[in-house]
């Protein structure tokens, strides 16, 4: 019988891959300095974003490609990366809330949020949607607020 613990996997919070460089595009690659105890995911543009502690653990390695993926969120996108999304102002961006993997864009809000709702639906995922404005993205809504209205 296999032993049951109250502790949560991470297997499904792990990101299945990185998002592209918002400043070129680019793909990010983990790269380590154990001298200087940093492990961070570099972009050949230069782009990069750090962790430093001795080793570099699953859940580290989860916190490191997650903080790498923010980046798309948090920056200005670069021409090249909008051209390589495939997007044009307004267009809707939905993101994996757990590590900001960008899962998908649209072009109308019907469509991101049909697609927020299934994706929740099949496995209780929540996701997050971002429009993009002038070369970076805004928040609009987590998938949680779909039902906010059906519990009050």
């Amino acid at each position: 019988m296999e032993k049951q613990t109250n502790q949560s996997s991470l297997e499904r919070d792990q990101p299945t891959e990185l998002n592209l460089c918002p400043c070129c595009a680019g793909e990010g690659e983990i790269v380590s300095n154990p001298e200087q105890n940093e492990h961070s995911v570099v972009c050949k543009c230069g782009h990069k974003i750090s962790v430093y502690n001795p080793t570099l653990n699953e859940w580290q390695l989860n916190v490191l490609k997650s903080l790498w993926n923010m980046s798309l969120v948090q920056m200005e996108l670069s021409q090249k990366t909008k051209d390589a999304l495939n997007l044009t102002d307004n267009s809707l961006l939905v993101f994996d809330i757990s590590n900001y993997t960008l899962l998908k864009s649209f072009n109308t809000f019907l469509d991101a949020i049909t697609f927020m709702e299934q994706r929740f639906k099949k496995d209780m995922s929540r996701s997050v949607l971002f429009q993009l404005r002038e070369n970076r993205l805004e928040y609009i809504m987590v998938s949680d607020e779909l039902w906010e209205d059906l519990t009050d």
